[in-house]
């Protein structure tokens, strides 16, 4: 027994308690509860996603170049500029969205970091208007998913009384 104390790795005095280097290492995390957003701004967010709609999306926000396309479609791809690009600046667009959208705006698909813009393409369609239209209904789709992926629902008075009486149940069970 004396053999396999020897193995174990050196006691450290932590707090007045001796622990082991990998116990340390195990529970030295504690994690902090304000990390997640505040019933406030779950609050507002949940308010402006209610006002947000596929229009509601000022052309301020945003520029329209556009160029010519690839692909099949013949004379005309090589002719017309269809092609439609969406800048986004999110130093004009981020002041307007809640705060809690903000990570997840920059970790899409679309954010290019060294110019600080959402860039977001279309080329489906023959038409620049139509090519426009889906550019600007990513950009819709993207900040909806932003909205539905952070904020929390909300919870009617009739979901908590129901979680409630279930929870007294169990209690009373045991």
């Amino acid at each position: 027994m004396l053999r396999c104390l020897s193995f174990l790795p050196p006691l450290r005095l932590v707090r007045d308690r001796y622990t082991t280097p990998v116990c340390l290492r195990l529970f030295s995390f504690r994690p902090d509860i304000t990390d997640g957003p505040t019933e406030k701004q779950q609050i507002a967010a949940r308010d402006w996603l209610a006002g947000f709609g596929p229009h509601t999306i000022p052309k301020r926000f945003y520029e329209i170049t556009y160029s010519r396309s690839s692909g099949p479609g013949g004379q005309n791809v090589n002719k017309v500029s269809t092609k439609a690009t969406v800048r986004v600046q999110l130093d004009k667009l981020l002041p307007v969205v809640p705060d809690i959208l903000h990570e997840h705006l920059k970790a899409s698909r679309y954010y290019a970091a060294r110019s600080n813009t959402l860039v977001i393409q279309a080329d489906n369609s023959r038409k620049q208007a139509g090519n426009v239209e889906h550019c600007k209904s990513k950009l819709y789709e993207l900040l909806l998913s932003a909205g539905k992926s952070v904020v929390r629902a909300e919870v009617s008075p009739e979901q908590i009384a129901k979680w409630k009486s279930q929870y007294v149940i169990a209690l009373l069970a045991l």
